[in-house]
Formats: C-alpha cells, structure tokens, sequence
C-alpha cells in the first residue's frame, strides 16, 4: 500500500490506466485506444502553443477556450498526471534546502525574488531558478548597498564590486556573486541552464543573501 500521498496518487492513476479499456466493449476498444492518443496528443500540442510560440501545423481551437468545459477536463487530466509524476522530484530538492532567518529584514521585492528562483528549482524550471536567482541576488545587494553608500551603480557587476569595496562582501562571497551573475547572464542571453547549474547558482545567491542580511 502506498505511504505517501504522491504515490497513493501515482498508484490510483496506474491502476486506472492498467484497467483501460477492459471495461469498454471489445468491439469498441480499438477506437477508444486512438481516442485517447488523440487527445493526449492534441492537450500536448495545445499547451505548448499556450506556453509559448505555437508550431505550423498547430490547430487552433475554435471559440473561447476558457468556456471550453471538454477542454478544461482535458487540461485537468494532464496537468494532474504532470504534477504527480514532478512530486516524488520535488520533495527531494526541497528537502535539500535549508531555512533562512534574516537579521536584517530584505525588502517584499528580494524576498518575491528568492521565493520564485526557490520554486522554480523545486519545480524544475533550470532557466527561471537561474533568472530569478541572478534577480535576488541584484536587488538584494542593490539594497545593502544603499544603505551603506546611499547610492548604488547600474550594472550588477558594478554592484558587486561596490559591495565588496565598502566591506558587505569577502572575497568568498565576491567571488559567488560573480559566479551567480555569470549564470543568470548566460541564460539570459538564451544559453540553456541544467538541474545542476540551477542548484548551484541557487544555492550561490542564498549564500551570499544570508551574508548580507545576517
């Protein structure tokens, strides 16, 4: 029996689909099988040309999708089978990470950052993680240094060596500064980020977050 929630899940969508179509009449299953291919193949095609720039060949869907009832159950049915299958892989990278508790209270802005780079990690989407990592860490720094200065330079590479001559970074924390904007950079200018990149520039902003507001 299933322990965790996520595999009770897991286990009721298998046992679901090993029992299809046993219960349709045998004359009837073939075409229920390419009905379903059909549709698994067409949900896919048309979320793809929701999340970004759609194929040729894509169709497009007649009317308002959002008053489309037939394809609300049919996005329900993926997303739902995506986010069981993304679970057991997101358990384990949160359960990577540790707490933060800032003596010196970040703004809601470097604070949104951090969260959104963490959960993009957590979800798995390597090219936000880095974005919003190279973002938190930007603002955060941004902020620090203004305090201490009163003003702040532009560029972030600027930022960065602004930090470190007034004394808010050591030369290990410069030095992951760096390595964050390197990242962020990258992938910003469409380089493709991997699981292990995103973690690593991930944990390089909150190392040098914690040193700033600690």
């Amino acid at each position: 029996m299933a322990g965790k929630l996520s595999e009770f899940l897991a286990e009721t969508l298998r046992d679901m689909d090993e029992g299809y179509p046993d219960d349709i009449p045998q004359g009837e299953r073939q075409e229920a099988v390419e009905t379903r291919d059909f549709v698994e193949a067409y949900t896919r095609d048309f979320i793809r040309s929701l999340e970004g720039f759609s194929h040729k060949d894509a169709r497009k869907i007649p009317g308002n999708p959002s008053e489309n009832w037939l394809l609300e159950y049919f996005l329900d049915e993926y997303y739902v089978r995506d986010m069981v299958k993304r679970i057991p892989k997101m358990v384990k990278r949160a359960a990577k990470l540790s707490q933060i508790f800032p003596r010196i209270i970040p703004s809601h802005a470097a604070d949104l950052y951090l969260r959104e780079a963490t959960r993009s990690y957590i979800y798995g989407f390597w090219q936000a993680s880095v974005a919003f990592s190279r973002a938190a860490l930007e603002q955060g720094l941004r902020e620090r240094v203004k305090q201490k200065l009163g003003d702040t330079p532009g560029k972030l590479s600027l930022l960065i060596q602004s930090a470190a001559t007034c004394g808010l970074l050591d030369a290990a924390h410069r030095h992951l500064a760096g390595r964050v904007k390197l990242s962020g950079d990258r992938v910003l200018h469409g380089d493709q980020a991997t699981d292990r990149e995103a973690w690593e520039t991930l944990c390089a902003a909150r190392g040098v977050l914690v040193h700033l507001f600690l």
